[in-house]
């Protein structure tokens, strides 16, 4: 069996050892004591070193000097049997000092002429080389008249033996007495000044964990005293700081508190006029006007829009900066996410002759886990700005999956045609209020605040974003965030109807390079036989070189632009293409509000179709097979199959009419709630308080009720709550539906409704597409259980 590294939540016995000793090692006292062995052993060893050699040396002189007068004794000493020349009584003399002075190895006596007289006998002498052997010569005189010398040889070997056991002696009395020393020394710090530094470290210690009430060491008139007082000073200078910062941070938190309620005021009191501004002038839209009025009611309507896009951004912006944003993650589908993003700017680039182009590859389609809204957000930010600065040519969304099965990542893309980023403001482009120039924001206007935004918001789903540098005009901005991979979706085109138009051939002539390419990958995908083309004498070489091999193309998708600039008809593009005149030409055309007069484009019975930008793949797919002429049994339900995404009008037979009560306060918001729901096909009543609301609904059973939150004398949460007791009072399981209307925008409103009962938010100013989807989600489901 494998073993394994085991992790001990605590340190072992010997670990904790180990670190007791590291830490007295380490300590002041433990230094000091040692730094004084270290110099009582240094002290013995310069005292071996150098003073002992040069105190024996002087003793050895001492010494010598001490038998030289011996010498000169001896020398008087026989001074008179000399004179006498008594040589029994020098030699007698001379044996005695001899055997007197053990120190003396031997006497010689040499008379004036320098002839040996004592010993008469030969003798050993010691070798005068030896160190410890000194020659000592001392000469016989009387009256000035030289008579001989006297040579004695001494060993002064005792001399160096008795220093050396005294040097012993003295270095064992010496350590002794500094370890003694030391001792005393190391026991005075610990009290004077270790113990002293060791409370104060453990003040510091406790200090440096918040705890500001430890005692510190007394203040004594010393070094350490001086550093307590220091330390005291900055303890007092760190509560000051604290009781500072905490202050600040109070009044941060208050300012901050109050920026958000100003904000969520402010966005509550603008919402409510322009979700009259804007409902008023789409309910102004929808009826039969004049081109000069219809064209005033669509710029109220677009700068109301522009307005609304200011405050959510400088909402977000201020949640972002207050890190109040809360992330979501649910199931969704990039295709549909970024189908609507390009439904909600079709107009836009229509009125600016704009196309607008997306791709998602089959390999990026399904269901993923995230937040939805937040990365519709980002794109649409994205795209908003793609459009605003491009005033000619094309924006084009692409998405593409990478990672494992279970941890994908999705990069979205967005490319335009417009004026580019410079190189050197490509690090500044996501600052906050941050444009390229001043002219910039005074041409095209806007905060500066959508790219700050999506940076902030993507680093919140731990994703990535950035700019792609361009040699030429235009700009590329991509994001990739990772996501949760759920499985397929169920809005998948089948296999089956991908068969009907497989191994088909298929001629694309688009002058605009990116849709160009992103139709041939989808066609590709659908195992069509492609050919791209960028204008009209290309595609007529191409098909040239096919007719050779007699490949005449089945369908011809055409960008209709090309037509106007090259002044020429479908007729003659399908002429100089196909010989055989069986081709069918689908033309694609930024014109959806004013669809082509096909039979004015087409005075022959060529089979002809127009389809809009964007191209949806769904859309796509069934004008092709509608124009192949494919008669299948399922070709009758695509329709509803793969629906348009288009909610202006509500689906007629879907849901019943309902009974609705609408609770608003505001006139003008009433009118626009209740045009609403009469142009879905509904009845409406109006009451202006959570009162009258509550009574209301006591006298007539209502479907829905469309409840605003701030009314006077009672509240919609007030009045959701005791419309919800009542029901549980009355036992009835079938529920008015209560959906909110509000100008509060924020995360924590729509849980606030939520939480007081209601079944769905949705914030004003909304469109009458957002008020038929609502119905739709809740009622035509409710439809089909009564039914089963």
């Amino acid at each position: 069996m494998k073993e394994q590294n085991i992790v001990h939540p605590f340190p072992s016995t010997d670990a904790l050892s180990t670190d007791g000793l590291k830490r007295k090692s380490g300590s002041l006292r433990f230094k000091l004591t040692l730094f004084i062995v270290a110099a009582t052993v240094l002290a013995d060893f310069t005292f071996i070193l150098v003073w002992q050699p040069r105190f024996t040396n002087q003793m050895m002189q001492i010494e010598y000097h001490s038998n030289q007068s011996h010498l000169s004794t001896l020398a008087q000493a026989i001074q008179h049997f000399v004179i006498q020349n008594q040589l029994a009584a020098i030699y007698e003399t001379l044996d005695q000092t001899l055997n007197t002075e053990n120190r003396w190895l031997a006497i010689q006596y040499y008379d004036a002429e320098g002839l040996k007289i004592y010993p008469l006998t030969p003798s050993n002498l010691p070798d005068e080389n030896e160190i410890n052997v000194k020659r000592i010569e001392h000469p016989i005189l009387f009256w000035g008249q030289d008579f001989g010398k006297l040579i004695a040889f001494v060993d002064l070997t005792h001399v160096e033996a008795a220093i050396r056991k005294e040097g012993y002696i003295f270095i064992t009395i010496s350590t002794l007495f500094f370890t003694l020393a030391a001792i005393l020394v190391a026991m005075f710090l610990d009290m004077m000044v270790t113990r002293r530094t060791q409370e104060l470290s453990q003040a510091a210690d406790r200090i440096s964990h918040g705890d500001f009430s430890v005692k510190l060491p007394d203040e004594k008139p010393d070094e350490i005293g001086q550093l307590t007082y220091s330390f005291r000073l900055m303890r007092e200078h760190i509560l000051e700081s604290q009781r500072n910062l905490e202050a600040s941070i109070d009044q941060a938190e208050a300012a901050s508190h109050a920026k958000s309620e100003f904000l969520a005021t402010m966005s509550h009191e603008i919402r409510t006029p322009m979700n009259g501004v804007i409902g008023m002038t789409s309910l102004l839209l929808d009826q039969k006007l004049d081109k000069e009025s219809r064209r005033y009611a669509q710029s109220i309507r677009m700068s109301g829009e522009q307005m609304m896009r200011i405050i959510n951004e400088i909402l977000d912006f201020s949640k972002l900066e207050a890190g109040k944003i809360d992330l979501e993650a649910i199931p969704f589908d990039p295709a549909e996410l970024v189908e609507t993003v390009m439904e909600s700017y079709i107009q836009e680039c229509q009125k600016k002759n704009l196309v607008l182009g997306y791709y998602i590859p089959t390999s990026a389609q399904g269901i993923y886990l995230g937040d939805s809204g937040r990365i519709r957000q980002i794109l649409m930010n994205l795209v908003s700005n793609a459009i605003k600065f491009t005033e000619s040519g094309e924006i084009y969304v692409r998405v593409s999956r990478k990672g494992l099965q279970n941890n994908q990542k999705l990069k979205f893309s967005v490319s335009d045609t417009g004026i580019g980023i410079p190189s050197e403001s490509h690090n500044k482009i996501f600052d906050s209020f941050t444009q390229i120039d001043a002219s910039t924001s005074r041409r095209y206007g806007g905060t500066g605040l959508g790219l700050s935004i999506s940076k902030r918001l993507v680093e919140l789903m731990n994703g990535e974003i950035g700019i792609l540098p361009t040699s030429n005009h235009g700009t590329t901005f991509w994001f990739s965030i990772p996501l949760g991979y759920s499985g397929k979706s169920d809005k998948a085109i089948t296999a089956d109807w991908y068969a009907q138009v497989s191994n088909k051939h298929v001629l694309v002539i688009n002058n605009n390079t990116r849709n160009n390419n992103g139709l041939a990958c989808l066609l590709g995908e659908w195992n069509i036989n492609v050919h791209q083309a960028y204008d009209l004498s290309t595609a007529k070489r191409c098909m040239d070189e096919n007719s050779k091999r007699s490949d005449e193309p089945d369908l011809i998708i055409l960008d209709y632009q090309l037509l106007e600039k090259e002044k020429t008809s479908v007729s003659d593009v399908i002429e100089a293409i196909s010989p055989s005149g069986n081709c069918a030409i689908l033309l694609l055309s930024t014109l959806s509000s004013n669809p082509l007069n096909l039979k004015a484009l087409n005075k022959s019975n060529h089979r002809l179709d127009q389809i809009v930008y964007p191209v949806r793949p769904r859309t796509l797919l069934k004008r092709m097979v509608n124009l192949l002429s494919i008669d299948t049994p399922e070709h009758t339900g695509m329709k509803d199959r793969y629906p348009d995404l288009s909610h202006t009008k509500q689906k007629k037979g879907l849901i019943k009419q309902l009974n609705v009560l609408i609770a608003e306060d505001n006139r003008i918001n009433q009118m626009v709630a209740q045009g609403i729901i009469t142009r879905l096909g509904h009845q409406a009543d109006v009451v202006s308080n959570g009162l009258e609301a509550i009574r209301a609904y006591q006298n007539k059973p209502y479907d829905l009720i469309l409840m605003d939150v701030q009314m006077p004398e009672m509240n919609g949460l007030e009045t959701t709550r005791r419309i919800r007791k009542m029901e549980e009072l009355e036992g009835d399981n079938l529920k008015v539906t209560i959906i909110a209307l509000t100008a509060n925008a924020l995360a924590s409103d729509r849980t606030r409704c939520l939480e007081s009962g209601m079944d769905d938010f949705l914030s004003k100013p909304f469109h009458i597409s957002q008020m038929a989807e609502l119905l739709d989600r809740h009622f035509h489901q409710k439809n089909n259980a009564t039914t089963h």
